[in-house]
């Protein structure tokens, strides 16, 4: 009977043990379960942290193309750039008669045509009747000068086309407007003595 007796102390013993240690072995996959949560959670939110950084890159790189500040500065000082006034003998292939303003200054003698065009609107244009007066000390002619004739503006596409006698070799006409900063040019306009070409030049 004492046999009998240690045995069933011994089991009990046993079976207590056995269930300590599974207690033990429930808490420890509990803890671990909850560590492994944790890290899922942090791996979560390092994904969203990524995520929301390159939406905001993407927000940065369509706000450039968007915004097109740059451009559009460009394109305003574009439009402030000096005009191109291109002077030439105006023909068959020069003219649009639908397009062009006619205006004869002269009727007698020698006539020459001339066509007035533009790349960008310049205001208060003028053709000019010039008188020589001078020559400053680098040998640069001076002029007086009266307006011939005048408009508002000259435009692209609506080109002036001018009846002018050129006398000898001194300019008599010029022409002036004001340009897109504002700034007024004044060009003598004359002839060329060696091939008869064209010559403006700024006075």
């Amino acid at each position: 009977m004492k046999n009998f007796s240690k045995i069933l102390i011994t089991s009990a013993v046993c079976a207590s043990f056995m269930l300590s240690a599974a207690a033990c072995s429930g808490k420890t996959e509990s803890t671990t379960t909850t560590t492994s949560g944790t890290t899922t959670e942090a791996s979560t939110s390092e994904t969203t942290t990524t995520a929301s950084e390159s939406s905001s890159e993407f927000s940065k790189d369509t706000e450039g193309p968007a915004g097109n500040g740059a451009d559009n500065t460009d394109a305003s000082s574009a439009s402030s750039a000096p005009a191109k006034i291109t002077v030439e003998y105006a023909d068959e292939d020069t003219i649009d008669k639908e397009t062009c303003t006619f205006i004869s200054l002269d009727k007698e003698g020698v006539i020459t045509s001339i066509i007035f065009s533009t790349d960008v609107e310049v205001k208060d244009f003028k053709i000019l009747s010039l008188e020589f007066t001078d020559a400053d000390e680098n040998g640069k002619p001076q002029y007086k000068y009266n307006s011939a004739y005048s408009q508002p503006s000259l435009v692209p596409g609506n080109d002036l086309v001018a009846d002018l006698l050129f006398a000898g070799d001194i300019p008599n006409y010029g022409f002036s407007y004001i340009d897109t900063d504002g700034t007024l040019k004044l060009f003598a306009l004359g002839l060329s003595g060696e091939d008869g070409s064209i010559v403006v030049t700024e006075i």
